[in-house]
């Protein structure tokens, strides 16, 4: 779940999810606006869900019909897509390898794609933001310690635990 909130939550545009079932159970998922994961559920009036596979049938469609959790205790985790949260059109396990559709139906997942349905401007900020991270990270990385380590009160803590710390020093007989 980790790796696709990291790839899908940076984009700010509306995006189609495929959702490739065992026993050819095929569904897409149109959102109209960003993924997010909230305790609430989420999304337009345009947000939709068909099935393809077996038959092709209009699921639901309207608005706040898009959740997802991953942190809350409270509430199930992973993706679910319905209004009604006692039927719910599908649910996805935050593990993504179990998918409950229609009627309580379970079936293991294949695949899992989603689409970028927005303008080049929307996939270039996602760029922007995703370098703003990376470098972020890099500077998080090459934090310089305080002082000299001659005088970092670690090294007299692991020299007291009798730890030798001065690996370049020859050690007396």
């Amino acid at each position: 779940m980790n790796r696709f909130q990291h790839h899908i939550f940076n984009y700010r545009g509306p995006t189609i999810m495929v959702v490739t079932c065992s026993a050819g159970h095929l569904f897409v998922v149109a959102a109209d606006q960003e993924w997010r994961e909230s305790t609430k559920h989420w999304g337009g009036a345009s947000c939709c869900i068909f099935q393809l596979s077996p038959t092709f049938k209009l699921i639901e469609e309207g608005p706040d019909m898009m959740f997802i959790n991953e942190k809350s205790r409270n509430v199930p985790r992973g993706i679910t897509i319905g209004r009604n949260c006692k039927n719910l059109a599908l649910s996805i396990d935050s593990s993504l390898s179990t998918v409950t559709h229609t009627y309580g139906m379970q079936s293991d997942l294949i695949a899992l794609e989603v689409l970028a349905c927005g303008s080049s401007s929307t996939l270039s900020k996602q760029a922007k933001q995703k370098q703003w991270e990376l470098k972020e990270a890099h500077k998080q990385r090459r934090v310089p310690l305080p002082g000299k380590w001659e005088e970092n009160p670690d090294k007299y803590l692991l020299e007291m635990g009798g730890i030798n710390v001065s690996h370049a020093e020859q050690i007396p007989d």
